[in-house]
């Protein structure tokens, strides 16, 4: 299977431009809804999740498949495979 993506139209180019810009305004509305503490704790909590050897082991077949096959022109990067780390 191959998929090609090509360019958007114009009037979709400007609708998404204009969302983008849309974003920037709303700002002044974004309401702050976790402290620094709590981030921390999260990524603490986060930490101590266990991923099973056999999940890792998939994940690295995967992004290696994508690497070597004849269909996908772009690869995933090792980096994908860190996300677990």
């Amino acid at each position: 299977m191959k998929i090609s993506f090509g360019y958007v139209s114009e009037d979709v180019e400007l609708d998404i431009l204009y969302d983008y810009l849309a974003i920037g305004n709303g700002k002044n509305t974004v309401k702050q809804v976790l402290t620094y503490k709590d981030i921390i704790q999260l990524q603490q909590q986060a930490e101590k999740i266990y991923i099973h050897p056999e999940l890792v082991k998939g994940v690295v077949r995967m992004v290696r498949a994508t690497r070597s096959h004849q269909e996908i022109a772009l690869a995933d990067a090792q980096r994908v495979e860190e996300l677990f780390y």
